[in-house]
């Protein structure tokens, strides 16, 4: 019994292991570009700005300024569903890159507390 449970121990967080680690080697290059995106895309400046666009949405779909606009209102609800997109995507990322180092090593501790566990299980005759 202790050596399935430590083999599930160990190929579970082995998993988990090489998953994290290849997210690591993909994201530490950029992760000042991370940071500072994410930085960004959570100010208040940034923001004022969606507001913004909000309200200029608003305006330009009023219906006699709506035939002289051309319809902006259509391209300013892209733009602002893409800054919301953008910053949701954005602190995924971030929140990605911030838990890779914990769970690489939770990963390895497990991965050892596993191989214990199957070692001092007593085989079934």
């Amino acid at each position: 019994m202790g050596s399935t449970g430590g083999g599930f121990i160990i190929g579970f967080f082995l998993a988990l292991l090489i998953f994290f680690s290849v997210l690591y080697t993909v994201l530490s290059p950029y992760s000042t570009v991370i940071s500072g995106l994410y930085q960004t895309t959570q100010s208040s400046w940034f923001n004022d700005a969606i507001t913004v666009l909000n309200y200029v949405k608003g305006i330009t779909n009023l219906p006699g300024l709506n035939l002289v606009t051309g319809g902006a209102s259509g391209v300013i609800d892209g733009i602002v569903n893409f800054m919301t997109q953008t910053r949701q995507t954005i602190a995924l990322l971030y929140t990605l890159m911030i838990i890779t180092l914990p769970v690489i090593a939770i990963s390895i501790i497990m991965v050892i507390i596993g191989a214990i566990v199957v070692k001092r299980s007593k085989p079934t005759t």
